[in-house]
């Protein structure tokens, strides 16, 4: 059984903390020292960046989930139901060898692709700076993205066995690494170079970590064990879990879509300097978004435990602890960044100004996403995943909307920002009405829920 401690919600603030001061020390410095072009490039990268996201095509959310469950006690892949307690070590066994593999052949396709169009999308942009110190910048943001997935495996491996404060410790002090590498490279003016050589160090540094925490574990479940792996062995697995694997991919690259498709769009229909605007919009907001969305992913072990051992009363707590602590943790984020960030940032880079409605309508839509994840999430706890259709057709329609606001109604970024949120309208009713229906609460009893476990917080051990 996976429960959460006191030190998996204390490293989840203060890797939240981290996530929030990065943002304030090291968006400032990217603006000041960068060029607005250079600006574009860098915001253009993030977004090919999280292309890793897309290859994963939903394996880490599949594994984690599976690990959690035979880690609970579950003794099949096909009915996840909890009977004695006790780990089946030889499908414990096969799960993670499968994983490892599947990492390795994605992050090896991921290098390969874009090696060949990511460079042919960059290279085919309209730009004035140097070829060489942009091909530079892109060979280690390439080889950064490829090691991040090839060595997947080991968060899999941890977030699925609920090891969520060795996961927070080692981004904490990977993200730590970069930040002070970027501080120092951009004070010897290496700006996108600079930058590039911190993301790879915190990458390299994340393996190194994760790597012997992963061993050690390893040890722990396998050392009394002999399990032979074959070619076979692997088909079993991957076939076992390869229908919920499509659907979660089907998942990821509708958010993919969903989230990158107006930077690429407002890089061919506006200039540079404006797609960095959106680029840094989406980007301030979405910091405040992932902290106000960290319990989820510190409970979400715990959830998915809950569901393989059908325990109706931890499900309804813990979701309603997601729900309650990202409503009010956005309420204080966003007006933080509203009365500090932006003035900041007009202080800093006065010709890159945010205009105050890009902020509030990018900062609804965060919201917006982050409790429709946090809904259709707690359904995926329970292996349903029937929300994947739906979210593809809406992230197609966004693009669609997107497109048509840029190409005939020449709305802008406010247009791409729009058509994002509207795109979003039938999935913000129907999946969570029917956690609602399944849990039986409501909004106001998820707040009711919460407020008694923060009176008796001090009793978890």
């Amino acid at each position: 059984m996976i429960k959460t401690e006191k030190k998996d919600f204390l490293s989840s603030f203060l890797k939240s903390f981290v996530i929030f001061s990065s943002g304030l020390i090291l968006l400032p410095l990217i603006i000041n020292f960068l060029k607005d072009e250079e600006l574009g490039f860098y915001y253009i990268f993030l977004s090919i960046s999280s292309v890793s996201t897309f290859f994963d095509f939903g394996f880490n959310p599949t594994f984690s989930r599976y690990i959690a469950y035979v880690h609970s006690g579950s003794q099949d892949l096909d009915k996840i139901e909890y009977k004695n307690g006790q780990i089946n070590l030889k499908l414990f066994f096969g799960l993670l060898k499968t994983s490892k593999i599947v990492y390795i052949l994605i992050g090896l396709s991921c290098f390969i692709i874009l090696v060949i169009f990511g460079t042919y999308y960059i290279f085919n942009l309209n730009y004035t700076i140097n070829f060489y110190y942009l091909a530079i910048t892109w060979i280690i943001f390439l080889l950064g993205i490829s090691l991040n997935i090839i060595f997947g495996y080991f968060s899999v491996f941890l977030r699925g066995i609920g090891q969520i404060y060795i996961l927070n410790k080692a981004y904490i002090i990977s993200k730590l690494i970069q930040i002070l590498f970027t501080i120092l490279l951009l004070i010897f003016n290496l700006r996108l170079v600079g930058i590039g050589i911190s993301y790879i160090f915190s990458v390299i540094f994340l393996i190194y970590f994760l790597n012997h925490y992963y061993k050690r574990s390893y040890r722990f479940y396998f050392s009394n064990t002999n399990y032979l792996y074959k070619i076979d062995d692997f088909w079993f697995y991957f076939n076992k879990i390869f229908k919920n694997t499509s659907l979660e991919g089907l998942i990821t690259f509708s958010n993919y879509l969903l989230f990158q498709s107006g930077t690429f769009l407002a890089s061919i229909f506006l200039s540079l300097n404006q797609t960095g605007i959106l680029g840094l919009t989406f980007q301030i907001t979405a910091i405040i978004a992932n902290i106000a969305s960290s319990f989820f992913e510190t409970l979400q072990p715990s959830l998915q435990s809950s569901f393989a051992r059908r325990d109706f009363k931890s499900q309804q707590l813990l979701f309603s602890i997601i729900i309650s602590s990202l409503i009010l943790l956005s309420l204080i984020g966003y007006s933080l960044l509203f009365s500090i960030g932006l003035p900041l940032i007009r202080i800093i880079k006065p010709n890159f100004e945010i205009p105050l409605i890009y902020f509030l309508l990018a900062s609804l839509f965060q919201f917006l996403i982050k409790i429709r994840n946090s809904y259709v999430s707690f359904l995926s706890s329970m292996n349903n995943l029937s929300f994947a259709k739906s979210f593809i057709f809406s992230s197609l329609f966004s693009i669609l909307l997107s497109y048509i606001s840029l190409r005939y109604l020449n709305l802008g970024i406010i247009g791409i920002i729009l058509s994002q949120i509207l795109s979003q309208s039938i999935n913000l009713w129907v999946w969570p009405k029917k956690v609602h229906i399944f849990l039986n609460i409501s909004l106001v009893k998820i707040l009711k829920i919460s407020l008694n476990y923060i009176k008796e917080f001090n009793s978890i051990k």
